[in-house]
């Protein structure tokens, strides 16, 4: 009896354990084909919205399969990577993926790309900046030194730089703070083919930031490795030259008569 009871209860745990693999196999599956279906051969092979569509379909099976598994974290998280797959079309949408984000975040608080993601929502219309700099410092908090997050952050930054040029000037100093230190974390990627869109992104910084941004940037990096991503400052213009000094006409001369000769006596 006593034998019959153990080995039903080992029969159950094992059904028990078969089935949380299999769906947890099935979770990772959708998860890896939703990164697939946003590459960059699926984008060349099929239309961008195609893909997207996909992408937001593989995130949400996986979601639902987290859940099932007893995974909430896993799942909000997939829930708010296919809330992002599809593009934001108006302010009602971007609440709604606003709100998807924060409860992912709430419960899987060290995904700084969803940070990231976040402080992108709250850029859009309508604007909200103290948004924008509570999800950038979250970003930056839990992914200091990795690279390519760090070169997101940065084109971001630059992206939305007439932005922050209308905030507060604290506000503003904290961001550029911001961008700098990730321009310094980012700098191993200067010299792969992302470059270009960095250098693409600085081409539209207005003259002045641009130049003021350079300099504090070659104060951490060294002009050598800035380089790779920003052209030196152009030359000033030579000074004309100075005109030449005209001499006054020197006055006639008077000729002087000779004295008389005197005579001896």
């Amino acid at each position: 009896m006593i034998t019959g009871i153990v080995r039903f209860a080992l029969c159950i745990i094992v059904s028990l354990a078969l089935f949380a693999g299999s769906v947890v196999l099935y979770a990772v599956l959708q998860q890896g084909w939703a990164e697939d279906a946003v590459s960059g051969a699926a984008l060349f092979s099929e239309t961008p919205d195609t893909a997207r569509t996909a992408a937001a379909r593989h995130w949400r099976a996986s979601g639902e399969a987290w859940r099932l598994a007893g995974f909430p974290g896993r799942a909000a998280e997939a829930e708010a990577r296919a809330a992002l797959a599809v593009p934001v079309s108006d302010s009602e949408q971007r609440d709604a993926v606003i709100a998807t984000l924060k409860r992912a975040l709430s419960l899987r608080p060290t995904l700084s790309d969803l940070w990231l993601a976040l402080a992108e929502m709250n850029a859009l219309a309508p604007v909200n900046l103290d948004g924008v700099l509570a999800a950038m410092r979250m970003a930056q908090l839990t992914a200091p030194r990795e690279v390519l997050l760090a070169q997101d952050r940065v084109r971001f930054l630059l992206r939305i730089w007439t932005l922050i040029r209308t905030g507060p000037s604290d506000l503003q100093d904290t961001l550029q703070d911001m961008l700098v230190q990730d321009f310094v974390v980012s700098a191993p990627t200067h010299m792969s083919l992302n470059a270009r869109l960095l250098r693409a992104d600085l081409t539209g910084l207005p003259d002045a930031d641009r130049l003021a941004l350079r300099e504090r940037l070659v104060a951490r990096l060294g002009e050598r490795r800035i380089l790779l991503i920003m052209a030196p400052p152009p030359p000033p213009p030579p000074e004309p030259p100075a005109p030449a000094l005209q001499q006054a006409p020197a006055p006639p001369v008077t000729p002087v008569a000779p004295p008389p000769p005197t005579r001896r006596r």
